[in-house]
C-alpha cells in the first residue's frame, strides 16, 4: 500500500524500491539478512525533486498504511 501510495517517487529523478523483491530478489533469505536487506528495507532514491514535495509525499504515502493491513509477497511467484 506504502510503494503504490507514492505519488513522486515514481515519477522522473526519485526512485523507490522494496530490495527483497527487485535489486536483491535472486539473493536467498539469509543472505539478504546477513548483508541487511530485510524484507521491510525500502531504498529511497531522492533526485532533484523540491524536498518539501518529496517529504508531503513520503507522508501521505505512510498515512495510508496505519490502516491498511501490509502487503503480502511472494518470492516462490518470481521463481
Amino acid at each position: 500500500m506504502f510503494l503504490q501510495s507514492l505519488r513522486l517517487f515514481s515519477l522522473a529523478e526519485s526512485l523507490v524500491e522494496h530490495s527483497a523483491i527487485m535489486t536483491h530478489a535472486s539473493v536467498d533469505a539469509d543472505a539478504r539478512e546477513a548483508l541487511g536487506i530485510t524484507d521491510g528495507l525500502v531504498r529511497l532514491s531522492v533526485g532533484i525533486e523540491d524536498s518539501d514535495d518529496l517529504l508531503g509525499d513520503l507522508d501521505q504515502a505512510l498515512s495510508t498504511i496505519q490502516t491498511a493491513p501490509p502487503p503480502v509477497y511472494s518470492m516462490a511467484a518470481r521463481s
